[in-house]
């Protein structure tokens, strides 16, 4: 089964033989991951540097403490939804990945420019005939 981001042009090993199937779909899995992963990282930084795991422990024990209980109209809750709106879950980028393949897979094929023609090599003038002498 041919992987969705597979396009089908040849993949080839330093030496120069060619990807087998299963080296084909493992390649592609790998760059499905990484698409995916490139998302999450924005995502995961994103909760790293502005919303860390600590504040976010901070705003839970405070409103624990306060409330009595966790809700979502809390500061934790809140802080959370606004990184999860801004960053939600989606695989827009894989979709984007896999819609470039399938009109990569659509398109015509190239058009190699013909070669150009080459000139004939150059002659020299007709030489003149030479002319006979009489009696011969």
């Amino acid at each position: 089964m041919t992987h969705p981001l597979d396009p089908g042009t040849p993949l080839r090993h330093a030496d120069g033989t060619d990807f087998s199937g299963a080296e084909r779909q493992a390649f592609f899995q790998n760059v499905e991951q990484r698409v995916r992963n490139s998302h999450r990282d924005a995502r995961s930084n994103f909760f790293d540097s502005e919303l860390s795991l600590g504040d976010q422990l901070d705003m839970l024990w405070h409103e624990v403490n306060t409330t009595g209980t966790v809700s979502n109209t809390g500061t934790w809750f809140n802080a959370v939804k606004a990184v999860k709106e801004s960053y939600p879950k989606d695989d827009s980028a894989y979709n984007l990945a896999v819609q470039q393949v399938a009109e990569m897979r659509n398109a015509p094929p190239p058009v190699e420019e013909p070669e150009a023609p080459v000139p004939p090599p150059e002659t020299s003038p007709p030489m003149p005939e030479v002319l006979q002498q009489e009696g011969e």
